[in-house]
């Protein structure tokens, strides 16, 4: 009974944020010829992408999976492009792929529906953002839970001589 629970919670969860469709496609990378930038992703949540645009457009192209779990497409999940300052994480718990350098990507975080726990609280959590990656450069994002305040957001480093923060701009569906 719990999976069917778990099930209708995910497509639920799936449809509110935008078509099905999305969870069975794995997102577009540039092709080689094209400005690109490295990103590696942390989760043990969903994590899906729209490249091109600054707000979520699940039927854009190249709108899809970056990092999946047992339902769907998986993604990038647990492939690696050897970017700097490996994480101390399982290779299940990240992925590395190229994105367009110059354009916007916005990202969308979703976790399942056991959630992630801290202090023996869980917490669902639902969070999207954009920012514009520079040419060959290398980023690194995860989910982050801020227990004290009861909620989660994304963080995103940039991965050069030394990891900076970069500004995330909140995402909404496009209009």
């Amino acid at each position: 009974m719990k999976k069917i629970y778990f099930l209708l919670f995910f497509v639920a969860v799936l449809g509110g944020c935008g078509s099905l469709e999305t969870q069975f496609k794995q997102a577009s990378e540039p092709m080689e010829d094209q400005p690109r930038a490295r990103l590696r992703i942390i989760a043990n949540s969903l994590v899906k992408a729209v490249p091109g645009k600054s707000c979520i457009d699940w039927s854009s192209p190249g709108a899809g999976t970056v990092f999946g779990g047992g339902f769907g497409s998986s993604g990038y999940k647990g492939r690696t492009l050897n970017m700097p300052y490996p994480p101390n994480v399982k290779k299940s718990e990240m992925g590395e792929l190229y994105v367009s350098a110059d354009k916007p990507l916005t990202l969308a975080f979703l976790t399942t529906p056991e959630g992630i726990s801290s202090g023996g609280r869980t917490y669902h959590c639902q969070v999207s953002g954009t920012f514009i990656p520079g040419k060959d450069k290398d980023y690194e994002a995860s989910l982050i839970l801020d227990p004290a305040k009861s909620q989660c957001f994304f963080g995103l480093t940039e991965l050069g001589e030394n990891r900076s923060p970069v500004p995330i701009t909140s995402a909404s569906l496009c209009k």
